[in-house]
């Protein structure tokens, strides 16, 4: 989530790897149970749009841009990944895509409030492409690209007033219920001066059929943490649980968020209190039923640190190996490894147990974790653009020049299990001559689970780096076959930000960078100027992956369009989001 605010345009904004012998232990130190509150039915109508100019006013609110403590001295006995370039290529004839929501779409819906980053969501399934970015959803048709239903404000679709703080949405298909889901953080604001009174939450929707366009049921979590309604007693809290990542198995559905205070927030402490983790019955969820939610809190890592995004991973269930089950049910995760070095070589394989229990009013469930060796991998540097027009920066006193994009940290980006496989990718800094740029380490996780305890191998690992350029925030998925695509954005100084992609085959290896949509022009939002930064605008936080029901990957990303929505550059922001896919049978 991490972002800002501006009003009327409210700028809110492979080499094989050993299993570790580290035995497994029980992962969490505090686990409750709570019920699931229904909020009510929702649908995506279209938000009806403003008319007429807008005009900026800035008011700020959360900005946690980075999990990592400050960077500690090199660490000398991890050496900056170096590999090789990836040459460019052309996009092919069998990718192609259209414009997904853009800044101005989102602003238009909610009362010139523009948002800044997107942070992508995107699932597609049964015809419907169905993206969400800050502050908005829409729904697509596949084959054409056409506006169905949207664009459609969040707070609206969650039942919530305009004055309520949203952010960070997901969506996705599950294939075993057939029904959509998707998923935001709240936190309650005074309805007048916008300041975050707490409590916080996470929110879930969940359609009545197969269609995105039917009626959804709304969820929420409590995600406050300060010994209130049920929740756990974190220091620092009252909380909120920023960025929530969402996945499924065959029995349940899963939240993990991060958890933060900000002194900045009413009543809000300052607090980092890591990874958590929410475990629900999906049966129970489709059928329009308050589960027992299992939380689990308070996750030790490594030397002192606790846990961070814990990215829960998503299945098509297409085949057996689909359902990252035993008799008894397990839903595995990877998270990054996050103790004081900037540089690490190590990832971390979670698995919650017995996930079969979920339906039952106590569900017998337990979250274990165990660590493995992998490549290096760091914190990015910021990613350069390819010079041009800034005219938001150029009217800044004293007019302040093109600046860099922010790439974020290392955490682990969207996990995808498809036979048998875990696949997911960090961005990470990469050593390239003199200098450095930002890359991206890619991991096959081969998980297990026996005798009670996860284990894991690295089946193959390997890096993604073009000559000169940054690559950052990647998304990957693939098919039952293995076959499939990881997205990332692509920019430097040949290169405004755009949407690219890379081939992802079976046995581990990616094929040449395509561009699937050209930035035209630098991102010029707010973030990238005082007082919100000295020359380095907000990204991200995240693309979004997936495959479709033929086995084709989908994705989306943030770029730099050409136009937006009709409105000229040098409105305060100027992302947009690209959607692609690849025919895999057209592949010659």
């Amino acid at each position: 989530m991490r972002k800002l605010a501006q009003p009327a345009i409210l700028l809110l904004v492979l080499a094989l790897a050993l299993t570790s012998s580290a035995a497994a232990q029980s992962a969490a130190n505090d686990v409750s149970r709570t019920q699931l509150k229904f909020v009510g039915t929702t649908s995506l109508q279209r938000t009806p749009g403003m008319q007429g100019k807008m005009s900026p006013k800035v008011r700020r609110l959360f900005d946690h841009d980075s999990m990592n403590p400050p960077a500690a001295a090199a660490n000398a006995q991890i050496a900056i990944p170096a590999p090789n370039p990836i040459s460019i290529t052309a996009k092919g004839s069998n990718a192609t895509g259209f414009d997904g929501l853009n800044s101005i779409d989102s602003a238009l819906v909610n009362l010139g409030f523009i948002v800044e980053p997107p942070d992508q969501g995107l699932d597609v399934a049964n015809g419907f492409v169905f993206e969400g970015i800050n502050l908005a959803f829409a729904v697509y048709d596949a084959s054409s690209g056409a506006l169905l239903a949207g664009p459609t404000q969040l707070n609206a679709f969650f039942k919530l007033d305009f004055a309520q703080f949203t952010s960070d949405p997901r969506t996705y298909f599950d294939t075993q219920t057939r029904r959509w889901f998707a998923t935001v953080l709240e936190a309650d604001a005074d309805s007048v001066t916008f300041n975050i009174l707490g409590p916080t939450h996470a929110l879930i929707a969940v359609s009545e059929t197969d269609s995105p366009l039917s009626n959804f049921n709304v969820f929420s979590i409590d995600t406050t943490d300060d010994g209130s309604n049920g929740t756990q007693t974190h220091p620092g809290c009252p909380c909120f649980g920023d960025q929530p990542l969402l996945g499924a198995d065959a029995n349940g559905f899963y939240i993990t968020t991060n958890e933060f205070g900000d002194p900045a927030l009413v009543g809000m402490p300052a607090a980092r209190n890591g990874a958590q983790v929410y475990a629900l019955s999906k049966r129970e969820l489709v059928a329009g039923l308050n589960p027992t939610v299992v939380h689990f809190g308070n996750i030790p890592l490594a030397n002192g640190s606790v846990a961070r995004s814990i990215h829960p991973a998503q299945s098509r269930f297409t085949r057996e190996g689909d359902a990252e089950s035993n008799n008894r049910g397990v839903e595995y995760f990877v998270s990054s490894f996050f103790p004081t070095s900037p540089l690490v070589n190590k990832v971390v394989v979670w698995a919650i147990s017995g996930t079969s229990t979920l339906d039952k009013s106590t569900p017998e469930v337990e979250l274990t974790k165990v660590i493995i060796h992998s490549e290096a991998y760091g914190d990015p540097p910021n990613a350069s653009q390819k010079a041009g027009p800034v005219p938001l920066g150029a009217s800044q006193t004293p007019p302040q020049p093109e600046g860099l994009l922010s790439t974020g940290d290392s955490r682990m980006q969207q996990v995808f299990f498809a036979d048998g496989l875990l696949w997911t990718a960090v961005s990470t800094v990469v050593q390239q001559g003199a200098h450095q740029v930002s890359g991206i380490a890619y991991f096959v996780i081969r998980p297990s689970f026996d005798d009670d305890r996860v284990g894991a191998r690295i089946r193959e690992q390997g890096y993604v780096s073009v000559a000169n350029e940054h690559v950052f925030y990647p998304a990957i998925a693939v098919n039952e076959n293995g076959e499939g695509a990881m997205v990332f954005t692509l920019s430097g100084p040949d290169f405004f930000p755009s949407a690219a992609f890379v081939r992802v085959h079976r046995d581990g290896s990616v094929g040449k960078v395509r561009i699937l949509a050209n930035g035209a022009f630098p991102d010029d939002g707010f973030t990238m100027y005082p007082p919100f930064s000295n020359g380095n605008g907000r990204w991200g936080d995240y693309s979004a992956a997936t495959v479709d029901e033929k086995g084709d990957p989908w994705f989306a990303t943030e770029y730099i369009p050409a136009t937006l929505s009709g409105f000229p550059q040098g409105l305060g922001v100027n992302f947009g989001t690209f959607i692609g896919t690849v025919k895999l049978e057209d592949e010659h």
